[in-house]
């Protein structure tokens, strides 16, 4: 199969064939490179009942995780002031419960910058450096044979790639006499 004839359908049937923890593995790799949207784009598409079964299951996780916390808010702000009525007791928890969630929200978005931070500024593995290395230092020699498109097959990669390596020469350079 050509990768120009590669199309959801056929994805989809090659994914029907696999077993069922081939299955699970390739829905992790999925998710891996996935938006946020795609669990809602794919529980759309489940038949009703199913649906129904995986709302009870992240409902349930959810409820788990927060309901003994939420427990806990409530139990505190009834101690600390007993003499609020309801509809008082209803609005501070309220607001104890959105700065709660703002905190949370500002400790995963410093913690998500941190992780991207340290993606960005991982140290490049050295065999990709040399290979890389490799490409330019053959493309450099001859160009007639080494073609983007002869690179690319010894290398099995994408020409694409094959020229975003090309055009970042002096980093690989860089990143050599640094290995």
């Amino acid at each position: 199969m050509s990768i120009e004839s590669v199309t959801p359908k056929a994805v989809f049937d090659l994914f029907a064939l696999l077993s069922k923890e081939d299955k699970k593995e390739f829905l992790r790799l999925i998710g891996r490179c996935s938006t946020a949207e795609i669990p809602f784009l794919i529980t759309s598409e489940l038949p009703p009942s199913e649906r129904e079964r995986y709302s009870d299951m992240v409902n349930q996780q959810l409820i788990s995780l927060i309901f003994p916390y939420l427990l806990r808010q409530a139990r505190q702000l009834a101690r600390e002031q007993p003499q609020l009525s309801d509809e008082e007791f209803d609005k501070m928890f309220d607001e104890q419960i959105k700065e709660s969630m703002e905190t949370y929200d500002q400790a995963i978005g410093e913690l998500a910058i941190a992780k991207h931070k340290e993606q960005r500024d991982r140290k490049s593995d050295p065999e990709i450096v040399r290979r890389n290395m490799e490409i330019c230092d053959k493309r450099k020699r001859d160009k007639k044979k080494w073609t983007l498109g002869r690179l690319a097959r010894d290398y099995e990669m994408r020409r694409q790639t094959i020229v975003s390596i090309l055009k970042d020469e002096e980093k690989w350079r860089r990143l050599a006499a640094q290995v």
